[in-house]
């Protein structure tokens, strides 16, 4: 008798570990005790997309690309906010070119500092690899350079700001469920009109945690400086 009830209790809790695995085994699914390892580990390159019930305003449907993560801390870029500015309008000094070019809001920290992404083949000084052909890169020098030989608009992105987490912090809030981490794809990056929409469809099968609610409007906003 002893062994058949081993037996029935070891089936039960077989059948409840894989069930839960099935309905909550995605990353982030921790506000309800059930915290599980990220299918995607947080490095340069990923995605952070933001949860439709994030709390903090300032990242509503925002799509994060990290480009640096270590134990001192993570630093990425909003990549899905446009503003309505050019570069020469807001950051002064960078050549004749800059008007060609709009300022993307990187994030709430340091809103004055200029960084960028850049598409190409080869390797800049001054940047580093972070998905596919893309790099990233906060010389001014370089930055300019880049404009001034005619980059296409297409091809580099210039952020003012970035998202930033001190040590563990991300690690938190990635356990609170406040972020779903996604593989990069350099095309999402530098095409985001719709991105937010785009990236929740392909994570949640069926619209698990998107059509809950009414539907957000669209994540192309412009940003006011």
């Amino acid at each position: 008798m002893g062994s058949r009830n081993t037996v029935v209790a070891a089936g039960v809790f077989l059948f409840f570990a894989i069930t839960g695995f099935l309905l909550f085994g995605r990353a982030g699914v921790g506000k309800a005790g059930l915290a599980v390892r990220p299918a995607v580990a947080p490095r340069p390159g990923v995605l952070l997309v933001a949860r439709p019930q994030l709390p903090d305003p300032r990242f509503a449907q925002a799509v994060i690309l990290l480009v640096r993560h270590d134990p001192s801390g993570s630093v990425g870029l909003i990549v899905n906010r446009p503003s309505d500015y050019a570069v020469d309008e807001l950051v002064p000094g960078l050549g004749d070119a800059a008007h060609r070019y709009r300022i993307w809001f990187g994030g709430p920290v340091a809103p004055y500092r200029v960084s960028f992404l850049i598409r190409t083949g080869e390797s800049l000084s001054g940047t580093e690899p972070v998905l596919g052909s893309l790099r990233y890169g906060t010389d001014t020098a370089t930055l300019e350079a880049l404009m001034a030989r005619g980059t296409s608009p297409d091809d580099l992105h210039v952020f003012l700001g970035y998202a930033g987490w001190g040590p563990g912090q991300l690690d938190s809030e990635l356990l609170n469920g406040d972020w779903i981490l996604m593989e990069g794809d350099e095309r999402d990056v530098m095409a985001p009109d719709g991105l937010w929409e785009r990236l929740m469809e392909r994570r949640e099968p069926a619209g698990l945690l998107v059509r809950k609610t009414p539907p957000p409007p669209p994540s192309r906003r412009t940003v006011s400086f």
